[in-house]
């Protein structure tokens, strides 16, 4: 099996993972403790698992890229998967810098943004998020900015962060929750006499 081929079958198994774990972590009882101290919420998890052990077999949905496919299907490498309601994959390419998008059955269907510092453009990326909006924001991690993009890939606005300061900003994780995008980052300011 070609290497990117083997590497989007292991971005799909590690998403079907993750979505079993969370429906059973929903249905799991959570033993620890929640208490306030000083108005601080203070979380204590127990040691004991909330589930026990599970062997998980993967089951191949569908493959794309490798060379039994065209041209507008080349993969680099991809490192962020989203799947909207509709079951329609959204897969980052950062070599390539683009979003290849898929139907649920695995057709391919476009690609959206690419490389530059135009809008809708990017570079440098390791993420991306659905938005509370319900746009995508590709998460550039030097220099630290947002790109957003609608499903479609119209470009919307971007946002730098760290404005003002002259040196290093990297970001690191982002996830939408709620009306609130939280955005984990480093700043190293640099001052200039």
């Amino acid at each position: 099996m070609p290497r990117r081929s083997a590497l989007f079958v292991v971005v799909l198994f590690v998403f079907s993972c993750l979505i079993s774990i969370a429906t059973d972590l929903a249905a799991a009882d959570w033993r620890g403790s929640r208490e306030i101290e000083d108005g601080v919420v203070m979380i204590e998890n127990p040691r004991e698992p909330m589930l026990p052990r599970q062997i998980i077999q993967p089951r191949e949905v569908w493959r794309a890229g490798g060379e039994d496919y065209g041209e507008d299907e080349v993969l680099g490498f991809i490192t962020d998967v989203e799947v909207d309601d509709e079951g329609t994959c959204y897969l980052l390419d950062s070599t390539l810098n683009l979003i290849n998008v898929y139907s649920a059955d695995g057709t391919f269907l476009r690609r959206i943004g690419g490389e530059g510092e135009g809008p809708g453009e990017f570079r440098n990326v390791g993420e991306f998020v659905l938005m509370p909006n319900g746009t995508f924001g590709v998460l550039q991690i030097m220099p630290a900015k947002v790109v957003t993009l609608d499903r479609q890939g119209i470009p919307g606005s971007h946002f730098s962060l760290c404005n003002g300061a002259r040196g290093l900003s990297r970001i690191e994780k982002a996830q939408a929750a709620g009306d609130f995008l939280v955005i984990g980052m480093a700043c190293a300011c640099l001052l200039y006499t």
